[in-house]
Protein backbone atom coordinates (compact mmCIF):
# COMPACT_ATOMS: atom_id res chain seq x y z
CA UNK A 1 0.00 0.00 0.00
CA UNK A 2 1.04 3.70 -0.26
CA UNK A 3 2.98 4.70 2.14
CA UNK A 4 0.94 8.12 2.42
CA UNK A 5 -2.10 5.88 3.66
CA UNK A 6 -3.14 5.91 7.22
CA UNK A 7 -4.36 2.87 8.72
CA UNK A 8 -6.94 4.58 11.55
CA UNK A 9 -6.38 3.44 15.16
CA UNK A 10 -9.00 2.60 17.78
CA UNK A 11 -9.46 5.85 18.75
CA UNK A 12 -10.15 7.76 15.38
CA UNK A 13 -12.53 5.06 14.18
CA UNK A 14 -14.75 5.69 17.51
CA UNK A 15 -14.18 9.44 16.76
CA UNK A 16 -15.77 8.69 13.33
CA UNK A 17 -18.43 6.16 14.31
CA UNK A 18 -19.58 8.86 17.09
CA UNK A 19 -19.61 11.44 14.36
CA UNK A 20 -22.16 8.92 12.37
CA UNK A 21 -24.23 8.27 15.62
CA UNK A 22 -24.32 11.97 16.20
CA UNK A 23 -25.32 13.35 12.55
CA UNK A 24 -27.71 9.70 11.69
CA UNK A 25 -28.94 8.85 14.85
CA UNK A 26 -27.43 4.73 14.26
CA UNK A 27 -24.55 3.11 15.54
CA UNK A 28 -22.51 1.90 12.79
CA UNK A 29 -20.43 -1.61 13.66
CA UNK A 30 -16.92 -0.97 12.25
CA UNK A 31 -15.93 -4.68 13.89
CA UNK A 32 -15.46 -6.29 9.77
CA UNK A 33 -13.21 -3.54 8.62
CA UNK A 34 -10.36 -2.19 8.90
CA UNK A 35 -10.21 1.84 8.21
CA UNK A 36 -7.93 3.75 5.70
CA UNK A 37 -7.26 7.11 5.45
CA UNK A 38 -6.11 8.42 2.09
CA UNK A 39 -4.09 11.95 1.49
CA UNK A 40 -7.00 13.42 0.36
CA UNK A 41 -8.32 12.81 3.84
CA UNK A 42 -11.08 9.92 2.40
CA UNK A 43 -12.07 7.24 4.45
CA UNK A 44 -12.11 3.78 2.75
CA UNK A 45 -13.47 0.76 4.02
CA UNK A 46 -11.52 -2.84 3.91
CA UNK A 47 -12.47 -6.68 4.17
CA UNK A 48 -9.88 -6.77 8.10
CA UNK A 49 -8.66 -9.82 5.91
CA UNK A 50 -6.59 -7.89 4.50
CA UNK A 51 -3.77 -8.50 6.67
CA UNK A 52 -3.10 -11.68 5.35
CA UNK A 53 -2.00 -9.75 2.10
CA UNK A 54 1.73 -8.70 1.60
CA UNK A 55 1.05 -5.21 0.65
CA UNK A 56 4.42 -4.07 0.30
CA UNK A 57 4.86 -6.22 -2.50
CA UNK A 58 1.97 -4.82 -4.49
CA UNK A 59 1.57 -1.57 -6.53
CA UNK A 60 -1.86 0.08 -5.04
CA UNK A 61 -3.22 3.24 -5.92
CA UNK A 62 -6.21 2.16 -3.76
CA UNK A 63 -8.06 -0.14 -1.53
CA UNK A 64 -11.52 -1.25 -0.19
CA UNK A 65 -14.71 1.25 -0.54
CA UNK A 66 -14.91 4.55 -0.99
CA UNK A 67 -17.20 5.22 2.09
CA UNK A 68 -16.16 9.18 3.13
CA UNK A 69 -14.54 11.95 3.13
CA UNK A 70 -13.36 13.93 6.55
CA UNK A 71 -12.88 17.67 5.56
CA UNK A 72 -13.50 20.68 8.59
CA UNK A 73 -14.47 18.30 11.24
CA UNK A 74 -16.95 16.65 9.69
CA UNK A 75 -17.59 13.87 7.44
CA UNK A 76 -19.17 13.48 4.42
CA UNK A 77 -20.29 10.07 2.94
CA UNK A 78 -19.56 8.94 -0.30
CA UNK A 79 -22.74 7.67 -2.40
CA UNK A 80 -22.23 4.04 -1.45
CA UNK A 81 -21.72 5.38 1.97
CA UNK A 82 -24.85 6.84 2.13
CA UNK A 83 -26.44 3.63 0.78
CA UNK A 84 -24.66 1.40 4.40
CA UNK A 85 -25.84 4.33 6.59
CA UNK A 86 -28.95 5.55 4.97
CA UNK A 87 -31.31 2.43 5.38
CA UNK A 88 -31.38 2.27 9.14
CA UNK A 89 -30.40 5.91 9.64
CA UNK A 90 -33.28 8.20 12.34
CA UNK A 91 -31.64 11.53 11.48
CA UNK A 92 -31.02 13.94 9.12
CA UNK A 93 -32.56 12.12 6.30
CA UNK A 94 -34.66 13.89 3.57
CA UNK A 95 -36.82 12.43 1.27
CA UNK A 96 -37.26 14.33 -1.99
CA UNK A 97 -40.16 13.69 -4.08
CA UNK A 98 -39.41 12.03 -8.06
CA UNK A 99 -39.16 14.94 -9.84
CA UNK A 100 -36.27 16.79 -7.19
CA UNK A 101 -35.07 12.82 -7.08
CA UNK A 102 -34.31 13.31 -10.84
CA UNK A 103 -32.98 16.67 -10.69
CA UNK A 104 -30.39 15.84 -7.70
CA UNK A 105 -29.05 13.04 -9.68
CA UNK A 106 -28.71 15.21 -12.69
CA UNK A 107 -26.03 17.09 -10.72
CA UNK A 108 -28.74 20.24 -9.58
CA UNK A 109 -28.59 21.82 -6.16
CA UNK A 110 -31.95 21.97 -4.79
CA UNK A 111 -33.96 24.37 -2.55
CA UNK A 112 -35.00 22.45 0.26
CA UNK A 113 -36.05 24.73 3.65
CA UNK A 114 -35.82 22.75 7.00
CA UNK A 115 -34.23 22.44 10.15
CA UNK A 116 -31.51 20.44 8.51
CA UNK A 117 -28.30 21.77 8.83
CA UNK A 118 -24.79 20.04 7.55
CA UNK A 119 -24.63 17.04 5.54
CA UNK A 120 -27.86 14.70 5.27
CA UNK A 121 -28.89 11.24 3.40
CA UNK A 122 -30.88 12.07 0.07
CA UNK A 123 -33.95 9.46 -0.38
CA UNK A 124 -36.40 9.03 -2.56
CA UNK A 125 -40.36 9.08 -2.27
CA UNK A 126 -39.74 4.86 -2.68
CA UNK A 127 -37.04 5.07 -0.11
CA UNK A 128 -34.52 4.29 -2.53
CA UNK A 129 -31.02 5.76 -0.60
CA UNK A 130 -29.74 8.36 -3.02
CA UNK A 131 -26.32 9.75 -1.73
CA UNK A 132 -25.38 12.66 0.66
CA UNK A 133 -25.74 16.40 0.43
CA UNK A 134 -25.28 19.25 2.76
CA UNK A 135 -27.92 21.40 3.58
CA UNK A 136 -26.52 25.36 4.00
CA UNK A 137 -28.97 28.29 4.09
CA UNK A 138 -31.97 26.97 2.40
CA UNK A 139 -30.24 24.74 -0.77
CA UNK A 140 -29.64 20.95 -1.01
CA UNK A 141 -25.74 21.12 -2.55
CA UNK A 142 -25.21 18.47 -4.94
CA UNK A 143 -21.84 16.74 -4.60
CA UNK A 144 -23.08 13.58 -6.75
CA UNK A 145 -20.11 12.82 -8.53
CA UNK A 146 -20.27 13.57 -12.96
CA UNK A 147 -19.83 9.72 -13.51
CA UNK A 148 -22.79 8.65 -11.63
CA UNK A 149 -25.34 11.65 -12.64
CA UNK A 150 -27.79 10.75 -15.21
CA UNK A 151 -26.70 12.81 -17.91
CA UNK A 152 -29.10 15.66 -18.74
CA UNK A 153 -30.70 17.38 -22.01
CA UNK A 154 -31.81 20.74 -20.40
Amino acid sequence: MKKDYVWLNSKEVKRIKKSIDECYGLSFDTSKYALCLSPKNKIYLINRDVDKIDLGSVKINTIGLYFAESKGGELRLSMDGAMMIGRNATKNVVELSSSDSEKWLRGYDLDLEGEHKGFVIIKNSNGDVLGCSKHKNGKLMNFTPKERRIKSSD
